[in-house]
């Protein structure tokens, strides 16, 4: 009998999608978090840190990627696998966009 590797997860296909949504604008950090996690932005509690929601380093490290990508913010993946809230960081991150 063959042995067969399992096709990855779709969520971790989504994981690599960058850019902007079809309207133009681009995701927030919430729900480019919650494409990496694999689930809809609707069950993201932004109170929360990343780490609560299962943010492991690497999925850091690809946010941190994609939020210099579209965003222009440069954050370490150390940050957002601490203890700030979700919503904090978005506010703390949308202080540092370079993009309109």
């Amino acid at each position: 009998m063959p042995h067969t590797v399992p096709k990855a997860p779709a969520y971790h296909e989504r994981a690599v999608v960058h850019g902007a949504r079809r309207d133009g604008t681009d995701p927030s950090l919430a729900e480019s978090a919650a494409t990496l996690l694999g689930m809809p932005a609707s069950d993201i509690d932004e109170r929360l840190p990343l780490r609560k929601l299962g943010l492991d380093s690497l999925m850091a490290a690809r946010l941190r990627v994609q939020l210099q990508r579209t965003h222009g913010i440069e954050v370490t993946a150390g940050r957002l696998l601490g203890p700030e809230s979700i919503a904090a960081l978005e506010r703390s991150l949308a202080r540092q966009s370079t993009k309109p």
